[in-house]
């Protein structure tokens, strides 16, 4: 009888806590919905997004287990945002002048980019999508860290699932020199904002979105320039996490990654190893797809500034060593922290992917029916 009543008021607790996350979901998917949306496609396109993050959050709620539902969680939001990042890609077809001189080329992706994540109020222009988009970014990096990159960026669930294929790794040493790749290209990205993203005769030649332009567009440079671009996603998106299964996208390419690994001292939040539990086996430091955990990690009872919060060493963890914390240490009530953490990460992958999965789903329906 004592089973029963303690289970039943952690069902309502559960579904009391996850009432407020239903009404942000539910809110955001019919904020400015359009009318002609109201039939089957548009109420099953609503329901699938609300379905998955409520699922997520009663599946983490009820076992404590975060790597699988979060993962699952990120890899439909990966499809889905690939799949609408093309559709409107080619719905663009068009929209650009063949001999853009003017640095559009590089704005067009930054529209399309904000047109598939469908943020409110994309009608009052680029700018203030993307500065929106900044607010909302550093509001997430003082909230979670790094948990950015395992919770909410579109792209986290694609590097993740594959280097979860295969038993072991074919390619086991990674030079500490490539860790410096992300901090270059952040730098790159810098200069070419300050110059205004007015390009080169060669790099207007060269845009790869050109193919979004026109048929006369079109050019020898620009096709190559799609496929190696297009190469190298294969092999950093797909390949490589395979060949490491570490995260490699993540960790050694993606600059907005490194911004928030710095953003993780100043979280409140950590991942923590208890040195009484810990037997010193080392799984976690293998299984750990962000490399984050090394030999001075455990010397620091701490997980290295690259972790990213994704739960899959402290689910694997046998002795129930590893866990999150808000003291810098181990915590006696870690699944009271676990819920504070995981909580709002859920919350802002709501906030800002559920409506580009409800967007995507209705556009692929469309397209078959």
């Amino acid at each position: 009888m004592k089973n029963v009543f303690s289970n039943t008021k952690k069902i309502l607790m559960g579904i009391i806590i996850g009432l407020p996350l239903l009404a942000v979901v539910f809110f955001i998917l019919t904020l400015n919905m359009n009318p002609s949306h109201l039939g089957f496609k548009g109420l099953f396109s609503i329901a699938i997004p609300i379905i998955i993050f409520m699922s997520v959050y009663f599946f983490i709620f009820f076992t404590g287990k975060v790597d699988k539902p979060r993962w699952f969680l990120t890899f439909i939001v990966g499809i889905l945002f690939i799949s609408g990042f093309f559709i409107n890609f080619l719905k663009n077809s068009g929209s650009l002048d063949a001999d853009c001189a003017e640095g559009r080329n590089v704005t067009h992706f930054i529209s399309i980019f904000f047109d598939t994540l469908s943020v409110p109020g994309g009608g009052n222009g680029i700018y203030y999508l993307l500065i929106l988009f900044l607010i909302i970014a550093f509001g997430a990096a003082l909230a979670v860290g790094r948990g950015w990159c395992s919770f909410i960026c579109p792209l986290a669930g694609i590097d993740d699932c594959f280097s979860r294929l295969g038993k072991k790794a074919w390619i086991k040493n990674i030079p500490t020199k490539w860790f410096n790749v992300p901090y270059a290209i952040l730098l790159v990205c810098a200069l070419i904002f300050a110059g205004n993203i007015t390009p080169s005769t060669q790099c207007t030649l060269s845009c790869p979105s050109k193919t979004a332009a026109s048929i006369t567009g079109l050019t020898y440079a620009a096709i190559s320039t799609i496929l190696i671009l297009g190469v190298g996603l294969l092999i950093l998106l797909l390949i490589l996490p395979f060949m490491t299964k570490k995260r490699v996208f993540c960790n050694l390419v993606c600059p907005i990654g490194k911004l928030f690994s710095l953003a993780n001292k100043l979280n409140v939040f950590s991942v923590a190893i208890d040195p009484e539990k810990c037997k010193n086996c080392k799984k976690c430091a293998s299984l750990c797809p962000n490399f984050a955990l090394d030999k001075s990690d455990f010397t620091k009872s701490l997980a290295g500034y690259s972790c990213t919060r994704c739960g899959r060493c402290m689910d694997r963890c046998t002795s129930k060593a590893i866990s999150y914390s808000l003291d810098k240490g181990s915590s006696k009530n870690s699944n009271l922290i676990k819920l504070f953490y995981v909580y709002p990460c859920i919350l802002f992958a709501a906030v800002l992917t559920s409506r580009m999965m409800a967007n995507t789903l209705y556009t692929l329906l469309d397209l078959v029916f």
